[in-house]
């Protein structure tokens, strides 16, 4: 096969993967149970994300969300057109741009 051929080939079965993952993306369908990345250690993690997330959300309500993910908030609870309420925001999941401080390292010597 000409170089041609292999590059005209190579470009077709990335088209297709493309096409392939946006259909499959569009539908929600779920990947099967890997379970075979239990055998592979380092590869533990990166099976449920969620497990590691952190803790569970907390403080007030600071805003409400749309629940179809649209850009419109509220300051009080509110409903969606069709009804829906839309989704409270705690201030642990909100986005914060503030400066955090840095951690005190601490060093052996602090400890005698």
């Amino acid at each position: 096969m000409n170089r041609a051929g292999r590059t005209g080939l190579t470009l077709a079965a990335i088209l297709a993967a493309g096409a392939g993952g946006y259909w499959a993306g569009h539908r929600d369908l779920a990947l099967p149970p890997l379970t075979w990345l239990r055998a592979v250690p380092r590869l533990q993690d990166a099976e449920s994300p969620q497990a590691n997330a952190g803790s569970a959300p907390s403080g007030p309500v600071i805003y409400y969300r749309d629940p179809d993910g649209n850009p419109t908030y509220s300051a009080t609870p509110r409903k969606t057109a069709d009804g829906r309420d839309f989704i409270p925001v705690l201030a642990s999941e909100d986005i914060s741009f503030d400066d955090k401080p840095k951690p005190v390292c601490r060093s052996r010597a602090d400890d005698e």
